[in-house]
């Protein structure tokens, strides 16, 4: 039995991939700038910028679910959540490793907002052609 997979399904996946393509496209010039070792913290907050915002995405799964009213999901879902997920994971990191917080914050703040923009433009796009099909019938 084959299973198909939503597109919503795939966002993971997709963040992944653009994840990877925008680190294969900075690495050059992060190496060139701050040598290997701005390398190794533009992975750092490639990964936890792609950890929390697929995270994010798959707490929001659940917040949308059920009969809530639209503004819970919204704060559940979204904004806050969000948020908190990335100042833990950030935290965890720093308390573990020892990293200091200032040699990755701008490559994480860099790949988190672009993943953001991705999913974003993602599940509007989603939407829009689900709205394009329903007025069809």
């Amino acid at each position: 039995m084959m299973t198909t997979t939503t597109p919503r399904n795939r966002i993971p996946l997709l963040l992944a991939t653009v994840t990877a393509v925008l680190a294969a496209a900075a690495a050059i010039p992060a190496t060139l700038l701050g040598g290997t070792e701005a390398l190794g913290m533009m992975g750092v907050g490639a990964g936890l910028g792609l950890v929390s915002v697929v995270g994010g995405w798959w707490i929001a799964q659940f917040a949308f679910r059920g009969p809530d009213m639209f503004a819970t999901k919204l704060v559940v879902g979204g904004f806050i959540v969000r948020i908190a997920l990335l100042i833990l994971t950030m935290s965890a990191l720093v308390a573990v490793t020892g990293i200091e917080v200032q040699r990755f914050v701008l490559w994480l703040v860099a790949f988190y907002f672009a993943l953001v923009l991705v999913e974003a433009w993602t599940l509007a796009r989603e939407q829009h052609l689900g709205s394009k099909e329903g007025s069809i019938r």
